[in-house]
């Protein structure tokens, strides 16, 4: 894979972000999917051979990237949680649902990824292992709800947000979670 192949992903993310920003009502499932956005995007441009791309060109140690790009894997499931909590109509997001999972999901992510920005690289390591599990039981809910909204839809207009989520998340939720899996088993 091209070592720069995340920089346009990136910015793909950071446009549809701006654009949901620009022209979405600021509803709290707009500022999640926007937030969302604008952390995959940091997560992807910061990520493994990229990582050194970015480094040569911000003129910054790349040890710095890879805290940013750890930073910000963490910082996504504590967004994406409640993201689909507040999205999908599946009781199977029921759990995600209220102020208070929400505090909790956000303030967990915010402070793992506030920990591997400051913490020492040992002191890191303890969040790798974890984050595997973590990523892939919440992309494979988050894949798993999207569907299951799909079919228990109970109009036509529910039927096909849940299906235009499905095809938007859940596609990009099975491919990271067999990523994430092959690489904690690699």
């Amino acid at each position: 894979m091209p070592e720069w192949l995340g920089i346009p992903a990136a910015f793909v993310a950071w446009s549809f972000a701006l654009y949901v920003y620009v022209v979405a009502p600021k509803t709290r499932g707009s500022l999640f999917l926007i937030s969302m956005l604008f952390i995959d995007g940091a997560a992807v441009i910061s990520s493994y051979d990229n990582s050194q791309v970015i480094s040569d060109w911000l003129s910054v140690d790349i040890e710095i990237v890879h805290r940013i790009h750890q930073a910000s894997d963490w910082l996504l499931v504590g967004v994406y949680l409640p993201f689909i909590g507040l999205t999908l109509g599946s009781p199977l997001v029921r759990p995600l649902k209220g102020q208070r999972a929400r505090t909790v999901l956000l303030a967990t992510g915010g402070l793992i990824a506030l920990s591997v920005l400051i913490l020492p690289e040992e002191a890191r390591q303890v969040f790798n292992t974890p984050f595997y599990a973590v990523i892939c039981i919440a992309l494979a809910w988050g894949f798993i709800a999207a569907l299951h909204s799909w079919i228990i839809a109970t109009s036509e207009a529910r039927r096909a947000r849940a299906r235009a989520f499905t095809l938007a998340f859940g596609v990009r939720d099975v491919l990271w979670t067999f990523t994430f899996a092959m690489s904690f088993l690699y």
